[in-house]
C-alpha cells in the first residue's frame, strides 16, 4: 500500500499529516482524536439504554454535558426528550473527526424505547461513526503507517479505527437489508477492498459489541468486499441473512432443518422467501454462478427435509402432511427457477 501521507508523517510524531482530495496537506493531532473518541465513549456510557437505566439520567437534567461534548457548536433541543437525544447527538462531534472524513450519526435504541425518570421521558440513543469522505479517510489510514505503533496505541487510534470499521459493517448491512438507506453506502461498498487492505496492514481489529453472529468482524467486512467486487453484494446479504448459505449440517437454522421446529405457516413463509430471493438473484447477470450455488444447496436441503418428514410418524392432526406439501411445492418452484 502506498499513500502520500506516509511521506508527511515522522515516525515518532503524534500529529499526522496527509493529503486532502485537492492535494492540500491536512493535519490532525492524534491526541485530539483520542479526546474526541473518549468523549464519544463517555457519552455512550451515559446516554445508551444501559446508561440511562443505570443512572436515571434525562436530557433536561444534563444539557450542560451535551454542550460540553458538542464543543462550540450550538445545541438545539427538541420539545420531546426522547426525540431530542436522537436528533441532537448528530451534532456532537469534534473537528478532528471531520478532518479525517468521519461524521457522527445517531439512532434510537430498541426501536425508540423510552425510559421514564424523575426528570422526564427519555429516549435511549446509539452513536455511530460514519465515513463521510472515503478518500480522506483512506489517506488518513495511509498516514498512520508512518506512526510508531506505541503512539497509535497510546492515543487509542486502533480502537477508534476499529469502531469505525464495525460501524461501517453495520452501515453496509443495514443499507442492503433496507433498514437504513444511505446514498453514500454503495460507493463506499464498492471500495471496501481498499479499506480492508489498509486495516490488514495496520493490524486493526474491529470491535465486537454484540453476540449477534452478524456483528461484523474484519473477516466479515472482507467477505463484503469480495462480493462487492463481484457486483453481487446485495445477493450475498439477502442469502446469508436468510440462512440460505447454510449447508445441511451447518446448525439448527439450516434450511434442511426448518421443518423440525417451525409450524407449517412458518415453514411456508421461510421457503417462500427463499424462492423469492433466488428468483431475484437470477435478474442480475453477475449473480448467475452464485445463484446456481444457492439453488444447489437449497435443493439438497429440501431433499433432506422431505426425507425427514417422511420418516416421522404423523400425530393424527395431519401436520406432517401439511409440511411435506409445503416442501414439495417449494422444490417444484426451485426447479422452475
Amino acid at each position: 500500500m502506498s499513500g502520500e501521507g506516509q511521506e508527511l508523517t515522522p515516525k515518532k510524531q503524534a500529529t499526522v499529516r496527509f493529503r486532502g482530495e485537492n492535494g492540500d496537506v491536512r493535519e490532525v493531532s492524534l491526541s485530539n482524536l483520542k479526546v474526541a473518541y473518549d468523549n464519544i465513549q463517555s457519552h455512550k456510557g451515559e446516554f445508551s439504554l444501559g446508561g440511562i437505566l443505570a443512572k436515571g439520567r434525562s436530557l433536561s437534567s444534563d444539557k450542560s454535558r451535551l454542550r460540553e461534548l458538542g464543543g462550540t457548536d450550538p445545541l438545539s433541543v427538541a420539545e420531546d426528550a426522547g426525540e431530542a437525544l436522537g436528533e441532537t447527538i448528530g451534532i456532537i462531534y469534534d473537528n478532528s473527526f471531520i478532518s479525517i472524513g468521519i461524521h457522527l450519526d445517531s439512532a434510537k435504541e430498541s426501536g425508540g424505547l423510552r425510559v421514564v425518570t424523575k426528570d422526564g421521558d427519555v429516549g435511549a440513543i446509539k452513536i455511530k461513526l460514519r465515513i463521510q469522505n472515503l478518500s480522506l479517510f483512506l489517506s488518513f489510514l495511509d498516514a498512520l503507517e508512518a506512526v510508531d505503533e506505541e503512539i497509535l496505541k497510546d492515543n487509542k487510534i486502533p480502537l477508534l479505527v476499529g469502531e469505525i470499521g464495525s460501524d461501517l459493517f453495520r452501515q453496509v448491512y443495514e443499507h442492503y437489508m433496507g433498514f437504513k438507506k444511505d446514498d453514500k453506502t454503495p460507493l463506499i461498498a464498492s471500495r471496501l477492498d481498499e479499506i480492508v487492505s489498509r486495516y490488514r496492514k495496520l493490524r486493526i481489529k474491529l470491535q465486537d459489541y454484540t453476540s449477534d453472529p452478524r456483528r461484523g468482524g474484519l473477516p466479515d467486512l472482507e467477505t463484503f468486499a469480495l462480493y462487492s467486487q463481484q457486483g453481487i453484494l446485495q445477493e450475498y446479504i439477502n442469502a446469508s441473512s436468510n440462512s440460505l448459505l447454510l449447508m445441511p449440517d451447518d446448525g439448527e437454522d439450516s434450511p434442511a432443518k426448518w421443518q423440525k421446529k417451525n409450524n407449517p405457516q412458518e415453514i411456508q413463509h421461510r421457503w417462500k422467501e427463499a424462492v423469492s430471493i433466488l428468483s431475484a438473484m437470477r435478474e442480475n447477470p453477475k449473480a448467475q454462478d452464485f445463484s446456481n450455488k444457492v439453488k444447489a444447496n437449497l435443493m439438497r436441503c429440501l431433499e433432506i427435509a422431505i426425507k425427514d418428514i417422511e420418516s416421522q410418524v404423523d400425530d393424527g392432526r395431519g401436520i406432517n402432511d401439511k409440511k411435506r406439501t409445503i416442501l414439495e411445492k417449494a422444490r417444484q418452484e426451485l426447479r422452475n427457477i
